[in-house]
């Protein structure tokens, strides 16, 4: 999705972004969450360079690309996945963090 400037708030925009991934990752498309993790990780990583409030969903977005690669059976070491989404389950966002589960 595309929004003109100050149309929508970049915590807005974050939250959007996870949501698209998300959405993907629960019915399975994998091919196209996988797709939209890289592009969020990026934007992320540029976004929290200036607040500190976007480590969550940078880790976040890093967490759903682990698991589909888990999922495809890609993935290096499950045990330090584990551990990040354990990461995960303290504060606000646990409604997010619940998302993650099957």
């Amino acid at each position: 999705m595309k929004y003109r400037k100050n149309e929508i708030t970049h915590f807005g925009v974050a939250m959007m972004r996870i949501y698209e991934c998300v959405y993907f990752y629960r019915t399975e498309e994998f091919s196209v969450a996988s797709a939209l993790v890289k592009k969020n990780l990026k934007f992320l990583t540029k976004e929290v360079g200036g607040n500190p409030g976007f480590e969550y969903f940078l880790l976040y977005v890093d967490s759903i690309g682990k698991l589909i690669k888990l999922k495809q059976n890609t993935l290096r070491s499950p045990e330090k996945l584990q551990q990040q989404i354990a990461s995960l389950q303290k504060g606000i966002y646990t409604v997010f963090n619940r998302l993650l589960e099957d």
